[in-house]
C-alpha cells in the first residue's frame, strides 16, 4: 500500500517520472516533473490538493536543497527523539564521529513504516512549513497524523528508502555538493554485524591490555628478583673480599688472634 502510493508521488523507480534531488529542478514537456506528477496524483484521486501541498512543502525542506545534506539534521533529531523508547533508532557515524545522515532501520512491514513515519512527523522539522506567515503564502492547515497517515508514510518511505534523495558537501561548500546515491536507511542486519565486530574488537583489545599487564607484572617480578640477587651477590663478593684480605694479612702475622680482630 505505502509502496504504491510512494510510486504515485515520487514516480516509479528508474522511470522518466522518478523524482529525486538530481532532477528536481529540471523540466520535462509541460513543466517541472515533480509538479506534473502531483497534479496527476490529484487528478487520479490518489491524494488531495491539501496533501499535495504538504508533499511540496516536505520537498522544499529536502529535495530542493542541493548544497547540503538535510538528512544529517533529521537523523540527529530521530536519534534524540527515540533515545528513550524501547527500540531507539541508531544513526550511522563516520570514523570522525560525524553523522552521515543515514539510519539503521528495516521497513519489513506496514507497521514498521507507520512507526517510523510517526517518529519523523513528530520528532523532526520535515513537516514544518517554513514559509508559513509570509505575505506571499497563505496559511496551510497541518496534516493530521491519523487522517493523513497514508500520505505521511509515503512521503517518509520515499525519502528514506530511495537513492539520490539528498546531497552532501564532502570538504567545503566551494568544492560543490555531490548526490548521495545510497538510501537514507541501512539494514539493521548490517548494524548487528558491526556491533558484533565491535564486541569482538573490544574483546581483542581487552585481551591485549591484559596480556600487556601480565607482561609488565612478570617483568617487574623478574626485575625485583634480579635486584635481590644482585644485592645478595654484592654482599657475597664483599664478604669474600673481606675474608681474602684478612687471610692475606694473616700470612705475615705472628699473632693470628690479633689478625682476626
Amino acid at each position: 500500500m505505502t509502496s504504491s502510493l510512494c510510486d504515485t508521488i515520487y514516480g516509479k523507480r528508474n522511470s522518466q517520472w522518478e523524482v529525486n534531488v538530481d532532477n528536481f529542478r529540471s523540466k520535462v514537456r509541460g513543466g517541472f516533473r515533480h509538479e506534473l506528477i502531483l497534479k496527476q496524483a490529484i487528478k487520479n484521486r490518489k491524494i488531495s490538493s491539501h496533501q499535495a501541498h504538504w508533499v511540496s512543502i516536505v520537498w522544499k525542506n529536502t529535495l530542493v536543497n542541493s548544497i547540503s545534506n538535510w538528512s544529517e539534521t533529521v537523523a540527529s533529531c530521530i536519534e534524540i527523539y527515540t533515545k528513550k523508547i524501547n527500540k531507539p533508532i541508531i544513526v550511522e557515524r563516520y570514523s570522525n564521529h560525524r553523522l552521515s545522515g543515514r539510519i539503521y532501520y528495516d521497513f519489513n512491514t506496514e507497521q514498521d513504516i507507520h512507526d517510523f513515519a510517526k517518529v519523523v512527523f513528530e520528532g523532526t522539522s520535515l513537516f514544518k512549513n517554513r514559509e508559513c506567515g509570509k505575505k506571499t503564502n497563505k496559511k496551510i492547515n497541518p496534516l493530521d497524523i491519523n487522517k493523513d497517515i497514508d500520505i505521511i508514510k509515503a512521503i517518509v518511505y520515499g525519502l528514506f528508502t530511495r537513492p539520490r534523495m539528498c546531497c552532501s558537501v564532502k570538504v567545503h561548500i566551494n568544492d560543490g555538493a555531490i548526490t548521495e546515491n545510497k538510501p537514507r536507511c541501512i539494514s539493521e542486519d548490517l548494524l548487528r554485524k558491526l556491533q558484533m565486530e565491535q564486541i569482538q574488537k573490544n574483546k581483542q583489545q581487552a585481551e591485549l591490555i591484559r596480556a600487556r599487564a601480565e607482561y609488565v607484572k612478570a617483568k617487574a617480578v623478574q626485575r625485583q628478583k634480579f635486584v635481590l640477587w644482585a644485592h645478595s651477590f654484592i654482599e657475597h663478593v664483599t664478604e669474600e673480599k673481606r675474608i681474602s684480605n684478612s687471610l692475606a694479612e694473616m700470612e705475615g702475622a705472628d699473632d693470628w688472634e690479633t689478625a682476626w680482630d
